[in-house]
């Protein structure tokens, strides 16, 4: 797979978790929590929701998926069936028998909702919430072979295809937008809005038309020129976004403008650029141990690679650590170590606490999702229809 589409896989996983570790975290107030972790949790699914167009578009385009008969639509049903059911069911089986059972046995429609694949509370609760993007995304496979054959692929057709692609590209963008600023203030963006597939269809099937502009692997002026600047652009957003997240949890912001109408149409629009631009290798790119010592970076790469086992299992994970954290002392195990190995950390005590409990909950989100990798989802990757 291309590098730089695991990269954005990465940094999104990174925004996702930072922003959810501060949301969850009860032993402090969130005022003493660092400000450089309340990154935009919401910019990163939105580049999930790009990234996963882009791939599925992939695949039709290149004619991997067909749409010619009722055959083709359960093949590629199944394999998304296969690509998704089995570590999602993993995961919300060992929440309800071992870990979080109030939530399945006590009536509430959030036990229908998670089998059903329609969960649209993000808060639904601690551990389960972040699966309303699985859900959603499951709605989203659902329609795609169907916008497929009634409506792009008959436009891929035409003589013109090019420019009523790019026309199909700026409506979505403008559309939605307006639309975005007609339900402000309208609805609850948190329960009806953000976890919505009417909301999020944009920036999939935005993702999925892109592919129309990325048939070929070959360098150009225009891409050399985009690379460096899409790139800026992305980082310096992502930063601004952490300040904004950081002013609305901790300070006295608000669910402003910036944050629930124009920040996914930025998202959209320095994307698209930027996977264009860098669409220059071949997909069969092998990320090698090698490479990542010789440029630390390439972390994100990686952790774009295991990207969906590491979103589908972080909530269990650092939930889980912050409870062992929050009923220790000042100085825990952690602490303890860093001072029996002559480890100096000139931070408070209480600042120890949140920063060993944020590396002791991403090492092992990382460790159990390296783990689902090899052992599912991988696996299940490798399965022929």
């Amino acid at each position: 797979m291309n590098q730089h589409i695991n990269f954005l896989r990465g940094l999104a996983a990174i925004c996702v978790f930072c922003l959810h570790f501060c949301i969850t975290y009860q032993k402090t107030p969130w005022e003493n929590l660092p400000s450089i972790l309340w990154t935009p949790a919401w910019t990163g699914v939105w580049i999930f929701f790009i990234i996963s167009g882009y791939l599925i578009g992939k695949g039709f385009y290149s004619e991997k998926y067909k749409t010619e008969n009722i055959r083709d639509f359960c093949k590629f049903y199944l394999k998304r069936i296969i690509r998704i059911f089995p570590l999602y069911f993993l995961i919300v089986l060992i929440d309800m028998f071992f870990v979080n059972t109030n939530i399945y046995f006590n009536g509430s429609e959030t036990f229908a909702r998670i089998f059903t694949f329609r969960l649209r509370n993000p808060y639904a609760d601690a551990m389960t919430g972040n699966l309303w993007f699985i859900s959603t995304l499951v709605q989203m496979y659902l329609i795609t072979p169907f916008v497929w054959k009634f409506i792009i692929n008959p436009i891929k057709k035409l003589k013109q295809s090019t420019p009523i692609t790019a026309s199909m590209l700026i409506l979505l963008l403008i559309t939605y937008l307006l639309l975005r600023l007609y339900w402000w203030n309208k609805v609850s963006w948190d329960y009806f809005i953000l976890p919505n597939i009417s909301a999020n269809i944009d920036l999939f099937f935005s993702g999925f038309l892109l592919n129309h502009f990325t048939k070929d692997y070959q360098d150009n002026r225009l891409k050399q020129i985009l690379r460096p600047v899409c790139t800026t652009i992305l980082l310096v957003f992502i930063i601004v976004n952490t300040y904004f997240m950081s002013k609305l949890f901790i300070g006295n912001g608000t669910y402003n403008l910036f944050l629930k109408i124009i920040c996914p149409t930025i998202t959209l629009t320095i994307l698209l650029p930027s996977i264009y631009a860098y669409n220059i290798e071949k997909e069969n790119y092998k990320l090698k141990l090698k490479s990542i010592i010789n440029n630390p970076l390439l972390i994100f790469n990686y952790l774009g690679i295991i990207s969906f086992c590491f979103y589908i299992c972080h909530c269990q994970i650092m939930y889980n650590v912050q409870r062992i954290f929050n009923f220790t002392q000042d100085k825990h195990i952690f602490i303890n170590l860093l001072d029996i190995l002559n480890i100096k950390i000139n931070i408070t005590a209480s600042a120890q606490n949140i920063w060993a409990c944020f590396l002791v909950s991403f090492i092992f989100t990382l460790i159990w999702a390296i783990i689902l990798y090899y052992m599912l989802e991988k696996q299940t990757s490798k399965t022929k229809i």
